[in-house]
């Protein structure tokens, strides 16, 4: 069992108030961890434990409060390391690993499950994500979507698979299909071509032609790291 010594303190309505020393917590193997405030502190501010214990590999995260909570460090695709800035929601909730700004006020982040997603730094006739070019099997844009690949009708180019899709007009976010062992997803020649293309930003048209692109599977929000709903405004932190 741990035992500590809180050193000289003053009792005040039964609560003890560390003053002076710092806490001392000794381990039975001999050890002592000394947790203390810095020397030349001035400010009075709290920091309240989490309710629960950590899973392994987590850490703590404070909110603006002093709130600790535990959370699991990024470590899917490459996610920026540590220097890079977190985007981060109106509810103190960690979008992702800022990688990098695009023209149209929207960012591309790496979320904590390893997401590559294009999020709008406002929302954009109300949605959250800037959406992308899209083939359509079926005319009105629906049917089964393929991220266009551009290459015409061959396909066979080759992506990483947790680079997000979203579809304004389905208002769905999609991540690419039957990535290999190392996560990488190739494109294929559309079978029977588009009937439809949803363009960013101009809606949804027609387009008999063959085509080719990456096969989709939606995506929750939740299953990419995600919160279920973003809360705005966005801060860069």
């Amino acid at each position: 069992m741990l035992g500590c010594v809180l050193g000289f303190a003053s009792y005040a309505h039964a609560q003890a108030v560390v003053k002076a020393r710092p806490l001392q917590v000794f381990s039975p193997g001999g050890g002592t961890v000394t947790v203390q405030a810095p020397a030349a502190g001035t400010a009075n501010y709290n920091l309240t434990l989490p309710a629960v214990a950590p899973a392994a590999g987590q850490t703590l995260q404070s909110d603006v409060n002093g709130g600790l909570s535990w959370v699991t460090p990024s470590s899917g695709g490459g996610g920026g390391g540590s220097s890079s800035p977190s985007l981060v929601d109106a509810n103190n909730v960690t979008l992702g690993k800022i990688l990098y700004f695009n023209y149209n006020a929207s960012v591309n982040i790496i979320t904590s499950n390893g997401y590559i997603i294009n999020v709008y730094l406002t929302p954009v006739a109300g949605k959250d994500f800037s959406a992308d070019q899209l083939w359509w099997t079926g005319t009105g844009c629906t049917g089964t979507p393929y991220l266009n690949d551009g290459t015409g009708p061959t396909g066979g180019l080759i992506q990483y698979s947790k680079i997000c899709a979203y579809s304004a007009q389905a208002g769905t976010l999609y991540t690419l299909s039957a990535p290999n062992a190392n996560g990488v997803s190739t494109s294929v020649a559309i079978p029977g071509g588009s009937k439809s293309i949803e363009n960013t930003g101009s809606g949804c048209s027609a387009a008999v032609q063959a085509a080719a692109g990456w096969a989709l599977t939606p995506l929750t929000q939740t299953n990419a790291g995600l919160p279920a709903t973003i809360a705005y405004p966005l801060s860069v932190q």
